[in-house]
């Protein structure tokens, strides 16, 4: 007789992801710090980095791809999620995009989540997808490291489809 496989509880799954959004935000201090860097504009300040997240979820919410490849820099990477393949490249940076996009989707941020810490920002948002005639959600935190210039170096979001729940 075999075992039946392992499903986590919603309330686990819930704590592992409130747990993995405190460990990232463990190493970032809070929005009040500044950034190092040292782009035409001068430092950025922590109000500079969450206007950036702004933009960043704006883009999706209104489908903007010019504004969300804009963000990056050149030759940026993207892992979403975390152990997909990395892309790079504004080409590839649009395709992921108009991948995303093409189903129901709607991000928003988490209040009070953004953590900087020099070039680093770590952010912790709600998505929402739209799958079929249900509702989808999980909230996933992205890893961003920026240039000097306040553009997308790097990002690297932490989820898995598996994350992925019914919404009520």
């Amino acid at each position: 007789m075999g075992r039946a496989a392992y499903r986590p509880t919603r309330q686990l799954v819930y704590v592992v992801s409130i747990a993995l959004g405190v460990l990232v935000a463990a190493s970032c201090s809070d929005r009040t710090s500044t950034a190092a860097g040292s782009g035409p504009g001068g430092r950025l300040s922590a109000d500079d980095v969450a206007a950036l997240v702004d933009r960043y979820i704006s883009a999706f919410n209104t489908r903007d791809r010019n504004a969300y490849i804009s963000l990056f820099a050149d030759g940026a990477t993207v892992e979403d999620p975390l152990g997909s393949a990395p892309i790079q490249g504004a080409n590839q940076i649009g395709s992921f995009f108009d991948a995303a996009t093409s189903a129901t989707l709607h991000l928003e941020l988490e209040q009070d989540s953004i953590r900087v810490r020099g070039n680093h920002v770590a952010f912790r948002f709600q998505l929402e997808l739209g799958a079929g005639q249900s509702q989808l959600a999980t909230k996933p935190v992205d890893v961003v490291d920026l240039d000097d210039d306040g553009r997308i170096v790097s990002l690297v979001a932490y989820w898995k489809p598996a994350d992925l729940r019914p919404v009520q």
